[in-house]
């Protein structure tokens, strides 16, 4: 291998690497507990969502509702 593929396989690779992302998980207990997802009050709605992506599964997506954030998802979560 050359001297010049080395440093952009090394190049690519590092730059692969340093977007990975990670959001904080809760503790089972409450992770259980948001899963049950009661069913609302009559005058409400009930918004539940899930990333279940095989695309860029290493990024972190901001989640907004009505301009405000409401959280983070990273695959599966």
């Amino acid at each position: 291998m050359s001297k010049k593929s080395l440093i952009c396989t090394a190049a690519l690779s590092i730059a692969l690497l340093s977007g990975c992302a990670s959001v904080p998980m809760e503790s089972p207990e409450q992770d259980k507990a948001l899963k049950a997802f009661p069913t609302p009050p009559q005058d409400k709605a009930g918004l539940y969502v899930f990333r279940d992506s095989s695309l860029g599964p290493i990024l972190k997506k901001t989640v907004t509702l009505d301009n405000q954030v409401i959280g983070d998802t990273a695959l599966n979560t």
